[in-house]
């Protein structure tokens, strides 16, 4: 809180009104945005800023393919010049929130009313149901994307919170590729069938960034055991504007909805902080989650 209140103090530009958290495949000077847990978590972060500076809120996806498949009808885009948005170091996690200081500096030097860019900073406060009840109105399935949720929940007669989510999160630059340490995938199958058997009552649905993980696991025969095979991909750093990636952009967006309808999410992560991905599908939809890192 006293972060937000001294940054309030410091913030005198009189002609900002709103800023936009914008998602696209490329920024300015070809940086790539965050993944897309890491963007819906960066947009509470920037709400909360808006909040504490009177100003409006807002999240732009319509320059990133995943507009196909998420309801942009109402997100801004009034003079917005996509080529030229930013995403810039001083909006990055890892300045944030000790450098904010220099975001507020920055805010300040804005000379349009819109302000457009990307950020992945992490909320200051307490996520609560007024700020989750905001964001998730900016990330509505549309129904192209609906028909997909469906089919992949009956195909694999998955019952809305009656079922556990495992979701494995490895190394990006390797897993994506399905390139694997045999010593994160032993240790993850041990993690596996202990939770397996720990919930052997229950169904779980396993989600990936590899397939490979996916393929040594089928080979165990778990009974409540079940995933699809898929080509989830990261939309920020393997994205471009093409739509040669459209079944990967569902596949992935099916993986992070149909985790929102689970009982249970399990993290099991090669990272100390465990996923964006299923944190953020957790909180949104009120879901519990246990993390841990392999």
């Amino acid at each position: 809180m006293e972060i937000l209140t001294n940054a309030k103090i410091h913030f005198n530009n009189k002609i900002l009104k709103k800023i936009v958290n914008v998602y696209q495949s490329e920024n300015k000077y070809g940086d790539k945005p965050p993944g897309f847990g890491d963007f819906v978590k960066a947009c509470f972060f920037l709400l909360q800023i808006c909040k504490f500076l009177n100003l409006d809120f807002d999240v732009n996806f319509k320059n990133h393919p995943i507009s196909n498949y998420i309801d942009t009808t109402n997100q801004e885009d009034y003079g917005v010049n996509y080529p030229e948005v930013e995403y810039p170091t001083w909006a990055n996690a890892h300045s944030l929130p000790n450098g904010i200081e220099d975001f507020i500096k920055n805010l300040n030097n804005v000379d349009k009313e819109i302000y457009y860019i990307t950020t992945n900073g992490w909320p200051i406060l307490e996520i609560k149901k007024q700020g989750i009840d905001i964001i998730k109105s900016k990330i509505i399935p549309n129904k192209i994307l609906e028909n997909h949720i469906n089919n992949y929940m009956k195909n694999l007669d998955l019952t809305k919170k009656e079922f556990i989510t495992i979701h494995i999160r490895f190394d990006d630059a390797l897993f994506f590729e399905n390139n694997i340490d045999k010593n994160y995938l032993s240790n993850a199958i041990k993690k596996i069938i202990n939770i397996s058997n720990k919930y052997k009552d229950s169904k779980i649905l396993i989600i990936s960034n590899s397939n490979l993980i996916k393929y040594n696991i089928s080979k165990l025969n778990i009974k409540n055991i079940c995933f699809k095979g898929s080509k989830s991909i990261h939309l920020g750093l393997q994205m471009n504007n093409s739509l040669d990636n459209n079944e990967a952009i569902v596949d992935t967006l099916k993986d992070f909805y149909v985790m929102g309808n689970s009982k249970l999410i399990i993290s099991i992560s090669c990272y100390d902080w465990g996923s964006c991905f299923s944190y953020m599908a957790a909180k949104l939809n009120f879901i519990p989650i246990v993390k841990y890192k392999i």
